[in-house]
């Protein structure tokens, strides 16, 4: 399967918990699959963030994102640290998935944040 298809069918699919970001002040611009390898189903995430309050973050926040199969189940979870005190109120999240045959058995993701 082509690797724009696949990131084209992933992107479709992708849930943000919006209420977890409100609940810190920020907020999801932007997210996309991308590097996806043909040969090994591996890829990367990209998660665009950015303060919405002004006031930058009060504490350190870990930005997740949940991978589920065609039966709702999860077979891949992943956390990437935002640091307060290096967060200048916009930043690209890069998650490295980073298990053979991901890219091809994902059905539907989430993407949310708690402390």
């Amino acid at each position: 399967m082509d690797k724009n298809l696949i990131a084209k069918n992933l992107n479709k699919n992708v849930e943000v918990v919006t209420q977890s970001f409100d609940n810190y002040g920020i907020e999801v611009v932007s997210y996309g699959f991308c590097k996806i390898n043909e040969e090994t189903g591996r890829l990367n995430l990209l998660v665009e963030i950015e303060d919405e309050s002004g006031f930058g973050l009060e504490h350190d926040l870990q930005l997740k994102v949940n991978l589920y199969d065609e039966d709702g189940d999860i077979i891949y979870s992943d956390i990437e640290y935002i640091y307060a005190d290096d967060f200048d109120g916009y930043d690209t999240i890069d998650f490295y998935l980073n298990e053979d045959g991901l890219a091809f058995n994902i059905a539907r993701s989430k993407i949310y944040v708690t402390k």
